[in-house]
């Protein structure tokens, strides 16, 4: 593989493992507020949003 084609993968894997992160930081808020009657759906809906 090139170098390119080599640091293409390590952004994408970087990106990936930084965008899990946060979907599970933000289900972890989100059920904290689902246990005060909050809709979880809802909830994550608006951590995630753009």
């Amino acid at each position: 593989m090139r170098i390119i084609d080599l640091k293409l993968l390590e952004y994408s894997l970087a990106r990936e493992k930084s965008a899990m992160t946060n979907v599970h930081s933000v289900l972890s808020i989100a059920q904290k507020y689902d246990n005060m009657g909050a809709e979880l759906p809802y909830l994550v809906q608006q951590y995630l949003r753009p």
